[in-house]
């Protein structure tokens, strides 16, 4: 049973502790989907994802232009969910503010910036500060420690921040997309945890889940990075949202019409994220050599 209680302008869900198990498919198949009967008008909170395999105990935060679940125990959030606008990508009416705190929100309190420091950890955003430039409270709000988890410096400021760029790049091409990401907690054995007041675990694996829902080309698409730096092209972290629900444990995009979520969440096609409504020059340098290489897995 799910128990909602709203405090001040912040909605905060509590939830019971529930075991899982997954198994491991993967496709081959890539689909488009431009749906016949259905409407492509998205529904409120379309971003808002579902626990699957798991429940964990904790509580669903809304900031003004994102929401996420902070996991008591991990002491970071199991998903960050916001929807991420051509405009907002290109604004820049604010700056960067590094205004690391705590998250008010948080009843049972969210890590702090001390638990990261010394640690060798980077305080690594869920949602990018980046993609919130809108104005000075939609940055301010990234900075919240409960939109942070620990990440190699590495990873962070490398693949992490290469994944970030592109999904800015989708955002642009594609006039709105919606974006969940995070550390997988789920069926996950953590060997180190950094923090001296809170316990924050130091997470194996992150990713991102990312829905299209824009006619003509509704698509969907998913990622997975270790927590280590690697040189590897952002396309090769792609998989199925099918094969990222079962890592994670977590059902996203859940109130799409259920034709069209089957289709689009059984497949991908990396080299249709590729082509959007902006024809700079900095998209056709992104799909230089790789409209042909349809990256599927």
């Amino acid at each position: 049973m799910h128990y909602y209680t709203i405090i001040g302008c912040f909605t905060i869900l509590s939830l019971g502790s529930i075991g899982g198990c997954q198994s491991k498919t993967s496709t081959t198949t890539t689909t488009t989907v431009t749906p016949n009967t259905t409407t492509t008008t998205a529904s409120a909170d379309i971003e808002i994802p579902i626990f699957k395999a798991y429940q964990p105990i904790g509580q669903q935060v809304k900031h003004t232009y994102y929401t996420l679940f902070y996991n008591n125990a991990n002491e970071q959030a199991d998903w960050v969910a916001y929807k991420l606008t051509k405009t907002m990508v290109n604004s820049k009416n604010a700056q960067r503010l590094d205004n690391f705190r705590e998250d008010p929100a948080v009843t049972d309190q969210s890590a702090n910036p001390n638990d990261y420091r010394g640690s060798g950890y980077d305080r690594g955003h869920l949602c990018p500060a980046a993609d919130m430039k809108t104005n000075e409270n939609a940055m301010s709000e990234t900075f919240f420690m409960s939109n942070m988890s620990p990440q190699e410096h590495a990873m962070n400021t490398g693949c992490w921040n290469n994944l970030e760029d592109r999904v800015r790049d989708f955002a642009r091409w594609s006039k709105e997309i919606y974006v969940v990401t995070g550390p997988i907690l789920y069926n996950q054995t953590f060997s180190k945890k950094i923090g001296k007041t809170t316990k924050v675990v130091v997470p194996n694996l992150y990713y991102k889940a990312i829905l299209d829902y824009t006619e003509p080309d509704i698509k969907a698409i998913g990622f997975v990075m270790e927590n280590k730096g690697s040189e590897a092209a952002t396309e090769t972290f792609a998989i199925s949202i099918d094969e990222l629900e079962q890592k994670t444990g977590i059902d996203f995009f859940s109130t799409l019409p259920d034709n069209v979520e089957n289709k689009i969440e059984a497949s991908f096609n990396y080299a249709d994220w590729l082509v959007g409504d902006d024809d700079s020059d900095e998209r056709s340098k992104a799909a230089g050599g790789r409209k042909n290489r349809k990256n599927r897995k």
